[in-house]
């Protein structure tokens, strides 16, 4: 008897849970909504942002834009500077006096191995401010007469030769030491 009371007893404490707790369609309450988070305020973008986003060719190379791999080009009758463009797909090297360097610069058809570039690393579609493509004051004073003229300045890179810049810049005369004697 004293099982049976047992039974019965967890059996009726079930029932009375069964119907107490279950066949409510209570639906619980909804959480409150979050507080939207506040917008940050917009940050003034100080990066130089690139004038254009290179071109992928149909060939799989890249278009840096109009300007060439030789670009304003000057003469001041005493040096010839320039700008040289990166139009590869690589690094590129311009370090003087060494042969590792893949920038190659003629001048009236001669290599010239003394010039002076602001980088000595040009990466793809950056360009490298060269103050002076000559270098050595001797072949200086061959290269920019006195009388002034045109020369012509070559520009390409060792990787690709066939990609080449010219352009024939007017030179003023340079001032001599002679002409500055006569002049005073």
């Amino acid at each position: 008897m004293k099982k049976t009371t047992i039974l019965l007893s967890i059996l009726a404490v079930g029932i009375l849970l069964m119907v107490s707790g279950c066949g409510k369609d209570e639906e619980p309450e909804p959480a409150p909504a979050p507080e939207p988070e506040p917008e940050p305020e917009p940050v003034e973008d100080t990066q130089a942002q690139p004038t254009e986003e290179p071109d992928v060719t149909d060939e799989g190379k890249i278009d840096y834009g109009t300007r060439g791999i030789l670009s304003d080009v000057e003469c001041d009758g005493k040096t010839i500077s320039a700008i040289i463009t990166n139009v590869n797909d690589d690094v590129m090297t311009a370090i003087p006096q060494s042969h590792q360097s893949d920038l190659r610069i003629q001048v009236k058809g001669i290599n010239m191995q003394e010039f002076e570039c602001d980088k000595e690393e040009i990466a793809p579609g950056e360009y490298a401010v060269c103050s002076d493509l000559i270098g050595n004051e001797k072949l200086k004073e061959k290269m920019i007469s006195s009388e002034g003229g045109d020369v012509q300045v070559a520009v390409w890179f060792a990787s690709d030769s066939s990609n080449r810049g010219v352009q024939t810049v007017t030179c003023s005369g340079a001032s001599t030491a002679m002409d500055e004697a006569m002049e005073s």
